[in-house]
């Protein structure tokens, strides 16, 4: 479950192309100085519109933008035609998204972490070091594939290393 947390400024764009593309673009920012840049497209080709809307709703409660889960009706996928092989689909999750854990044991002060991909790029920043804090850990909906994963903190960059994202299995990434 995706900590809650208190935005102000929150700037949320959904397009749906009504075919095969469904893009989320979210900007806000937080009291203590935490700034949330997220942007993704997600392939829903072969979705229906119950599921788009589970999705939305799976990406923005992850980010602690939304306080009701989907209902469970929502995220019941399609039935495949006969014969066909399916991985399952994690609960609370649309077809071919998992869900990646960022873990930083280490990680306080003032932070900047970007996740980029293709058709993907997440940045969340935290400028505040007032107290010894941490936008960690943070859950994150991805598709399965490869991505790059960069980490500032006091303005130095810590650590540039690429990720992949596998199907059906624990996806915890540890930053530094």
């Amino acid at each position: 479950m995706a900590q809650q947390t208190s935005y102000r400024n929150v700037n949320t764009s959904i397009n749906d192309n009504g075919k095969d593309a469904l893009s989320i673009q979210i900007q806000a920012d937080r009291a203590d100085g935490e700034q949330l840049r997220y942007s993704r497209t997600f392939n829903v080709a072969g979705l229906t519109k119950a599921q788009k809307d589970a999705l939305k709703n799976h990406v923005l409660d992850s980010l602690g933008l939304s306080s009701t889960p989907p209902p469970q009706a929502l995220l019941t996928p399609p039935t495949p035609p006969a014969g066909a092989m399916t991985a399952p689909t994690p609960p609370g999750l649309a077809p071919g998204v998992e869900t990646v854990r960022l873990v930083c044991p280490s990680c306080t002060d003032r932070m900047k972490l970007e996740i980029s991909g293709t058709g993907y790029a997440y940045s969340r920043s935290q400028h505040s070091d007032k107290e010894k804090t941490s936008i960690f850990p943070i859950d994150l909906p991805l598709e399965p594939g490869d991505y790059k994963l960069k980490y500032w903190q006091n303005g130095v960059l810590q650590t540039q290393t690429p990720f992949t994202v596998k199907a059906g299995e624990k996806n915890v990434i540890t930053v530094k």
